[in-house]
């Protein structure tokens, strides 16, 4: 069964991911709607998952229990990065930039950079029926580094969105208690609002931040 969709920035391919044993990520051709790329690496289902603006790159992220987020270079379908991941992840952006990106979840919002990506042996436990080893056959691994959340530490982020345009460097996340946060460059919160409810969602634009709340609210912050 199906566990996410994610469109490319430009709407010409569309990311599904699976839930199951061994699932696949397919790569869809929107214009024709044929797979052109098939990608295996998680080992029970995809969380969420964004492309670069570049198109380059695609990052994935397992159910808690899969582990595992993953950088690919989709088009060839190899696995640029990986690295283990112990929190759960609601949701993923790309900054506009490329450089980095950002995960939300349990009492987390952590920043990954591509620069940061650094060449892992092959690696392998004995014991090859533990489904929590990482095998990194050639694939690098990144480090993520965590917001600073202040007092907001016990939080969940349900929602992140990288900014764009004017916002470009700004990250904002929304959390179930109805939080509208924005970190800086310095990964830092470095203000929030509160939305007077529970928010589900957010969307960022060059010129405005809206939010998905509950009641059939929606907000629009510039």
């Amino acid at each position: 069964s199906v566990s996410f969709v994610c469109y490319s920035p430009n709407g010409k391919y569309l990311a599904v991911g699976e839930s199951g044993h061994m699932p696949s990520i397919l790569i869809y051709d929107t214009s024709t709607w044929q797979v052109i790329s098939e990608l295996k690496g998680h080992k029970f289902g995809i969380a969420c998952g964004a492309f670069s603006p570049s198109l380059k790159y695609l990052v994935t992220v397992g159910f808690q229990h899969d582990g595992f987020l993953y950088v690919w270079d989709w088009k060839s379908g190899a696995q640029v990065a990986c690295n283990k991941v112990t929190t759960k992840i609601y949701n993923v952006s790309f900054s506009e930039d490329n450089t980095f990106f950002v995960t939300a979840g349990f009492r987390h919002v952590k920043f990954w950079y591509i620069d940061t990506i650094k060449a892992s042996p092959t690696s392998e436990n004995n014991n090859s029926n533990n489904s929590n080893n990482a095998k990194f056959s050639g694939s690098g691994l990144i480090e993520g580094k965590i917001g600073m959340l202040g007092a907001h530490k016990e939080s969940v982020f349900l929602d992140v969105q990288c900014g764009k345009g004017a916002a470009t460097g700004y990250i904002f996340s929304i959390t179930s208690k109805g939080l509208l946060c924005c970190f800086g460059a310095n990964r830092r919160m470095e203000k929030w609002v509160d939305l007077k409810s529970k928010a589900f969602g957010i969307s960022v634009s060059s010129n405005f931040v809206s939010t998905a709340c509950a009641d059939g609210i929606t907000r629009l912050f510039e």
